[in-house]
């Protein structure tokens, strides 16, 4: 039981602490959409083509770079999208240019987008990846194993009293 209690505190606090402070909702606004010449580093074997997406912010009226999630942020700053790693420079280049025209046919639309102005002032991400709703769905099936658990060993001890009175 202490267990699981300590593993909920550790899921809660970690996902409110680490990847709380993308809070501040902004519009944004879809400024420019472009490939960058240099391409991001795939996993040392290749390198892929870097999505880059700037939007103007409704909050402070500064550029900023968009990133799908948080966890964009950290993987790399330039890039909004970044494909899978493949040989195939061909299939890289075709998937980027998919997004890179289906995010300049909606150029000059506002998004809702949340931004970070005091850890990543010229960073803004479309979604969260981690919220409290996520860590709670998570924790469902845990929980329902724990309960089961506990009404299965009660089943048996009430059964086992019940056995003991009856034979007595």
């Amino acid at each position: 039981n202490i267990f699981y209690l300590s593993t909920l505190h550790n899921c809660f606090s970690s996902t409110a602490d680490g990847f709380s402070d993308w809070h501040e909702e902004a519009s944004c606004l879809l400024v420019q959409v472009d490939v960058l010449d240099e391409w991001a580093d795939c996993r040392g074997v290749s390198t892929a083509p870097c999505l880059r997406v700037l939007v103007n912010l409704s909050t402070s009226g500064q550029k900023a770079r968009l990133h799908y999630d948080e966890e964009s942020v950290l993987l790399n700053p330039e890039c909004f999208y970044i494909p899978k790693c493949q040989v195939d420079r061909k299939v890289l280049v075709g998937e980027v240019q998919k997004i890179q025209n289906t995010l300049e046919e909606t150029q000059g639309s506002e998004l809702r987008c949340l931004s970070d102005p005091r850890k990543y002032p010229e960073d803004t991400i479309l979604k969260r990846k981690y919220t409290l709703g996520l860590a709670l769905w998570s924790l469902l099936w845990p929980s329902l194993m724990l309960g089961g658990g506990a009404l299965l060993v009660g089943l048996v001890n009430c059964l086992l009293g019940c056995k003991r009175m009856y034979y007595a």
